[in-house]
């Protein structure tokens, strides 16, 4: 949608799962797309430990937390590496039971 204001998570969001007893973060590790300044997160962007950091400390298993994700569930209709990109509103089951949510997109709103 030309012109409208979507919040994009971006490489270094903030990301928050209810059974973590800390906040973790989205690493994007792939190269700027041309013409865009930033790295937006795609819904294949769930690789726990490589996309998807740690919690801290896991209250289901009381041990430090390793991810269990599966692939982001988006409503954005902006494609960014060949995938749908993460918006604001992105959320991402773990096998555990946790449903983590974006509590910080790392950017301020831009034109899509």
């Amino acid at each position: 949608m030309e012109g409208t204001m979507s919040e994009f998570v971006v490489n270094g969001a903030e990301l928050s799962c209810p059974l973590g007893s800390a906040s973790g973060c989205l690493n994007v590790p792939h190269p700027q797309i041309k013409g865009d300044s930033s790295q937006k997160g795609n819904m294949f962007d769930c690789i726990p430990m490589v996309n998807v950091t740690p919690f801290g400390t896991c209250s289901v298993t009381t041990f430090p937390c390793i991810p269990a994700t599966t692939p982001w569930i988006t409503s954005s209709n902006v494609t960014t590496r060949y995938a749908t990109a993460l918006n604001k509103d992105s959320k991402c089951t773990c096998a555990l039971g946790g449903m983590i949510t974006v509590s910080d997109a790392g950017q301020s709103k831009v034109n899509n």
